[in-house]
């Protein structure tokens, strides 16, 4: 089962028992081929959690790679930021499409970033180096706004999510459809 969270729940990093726990996000792998659009590696040294762009809104293979690669270094949680398979509108329109259709694009996306990640942990292991784990899902632009006040949509993604990784937290704001769901 999926569990739900506030934003500020979850992060890699440890803090000591006296600290305030801020988990401060951003979304990155943001680009495809050879352009990029965020700057990975600075956002990484400074950020607790990442969401990680996995090919709809932007992203590919190796930039997912990549970002997972730079994520274990820094001890960064990561996790899928699936969106609309829009890259020109970068996943900001909302594209008409049948719930089982949001459940198939969802589960593509969230396996495709688990898969890039188990071949990262394979090479990383073999150095003797931890890896980036992905730990949760955070829908990306117009499908997550949907997902927000559309609780049949929020239920589909719900139902990618579980059917690829019931373990994932999902990330969903406060007060939203998307929050109170359950596969």
């Amino acid at each position: 089962m999926l569990r739900s969270v506030r934003l500020a729940s979850v992060g890699a990093r440890r803090f000591s028992a006296s600290a305030k726990r801020t988990s401060l996000n951003a979304d990155l792998a943001e680009g495809y081929g050879p352009w990029t659009m965020t700057a990975d590696e600075d956002l990484l040294q400074i950020v607790t959690t990442a969401n990680v762009a996995c090919g709809g809104h932007a992203g590919d293979a190796n930039i997912m790679a990549a970002v997972l690669e730079r994520a274990a270094v820094h001890g960064v949680s990561v996790g899928a930021h699936p969106g609309y398979d829009d890259k020109p509108g970068f996943g900001r329109r909302v594209l008409k499409m049948e719930l089982d259709e949001i459940e198939h694009l969802i589960a593509c996306q969230v396996g495709a970033l688990l898969g890039v990640a188990a071949l990262v942990r394979a090479r990383r292991a073999a150095g003797g180096d931890a890896a980036a784990e992905v730990t949760h899902v955070k829908p990306h632009g117009a499908l997550n706004n949907l997902a927000c006040v559309d609780a049949s949509v929020a239920a589909a993604i719900t139902r990618g999510v579980a059917g690829v990784d019931p373990g994932l937290i999902m990330l969903a704001p406060v007060r939203a459809a998307l929050a109170s769901m359950r596969p």
